[in-house]
């Protein structure tokens, strides 16, 4: 595991309360940097709220499930990213 990454110790976000608005478009930027990545399959682990708020940016192409209730403890969703009909592979471009 990579954690060059990771810029500070201490979480900064942990004390900080987010409301669904902003947790979405903090996923949503997570997305664009995992379509940046050259791994062709990537194993996620996250909280079921942070997946519940970036299902919810794409409700239109998910069942219904995905993004209107929370996962279990330790639940699994399977996803597949692919790039828009323009090829365009940017999320929310």
């Amino acid at each position: 595991v990579d954690f060059s990454e990771i810029t500070a110790e201490k979480d900064p976000l942990f004390e900080h309360k987010e409301d669904d608005k902003l947790v979405g478009k903090r996923a949503l930027q997570f997305l664009k940097w995992l379509m940046s990545r050259p791994e062709q399959r990537v194993a996620v682990v996250s909280h079921s709220v942070f997946l519940q708020c970036l299902f919810r940016e794409f409700a239109h192409t998910l069942p219904e499930e995905y993004y209107t209730t929370r996962q279990d403890f330790a639940g699994m969703r399977t996803v597949a990213i692919c790039p828009d009909t323009d090829g365009n592979s940017d999320p929310k471009a």
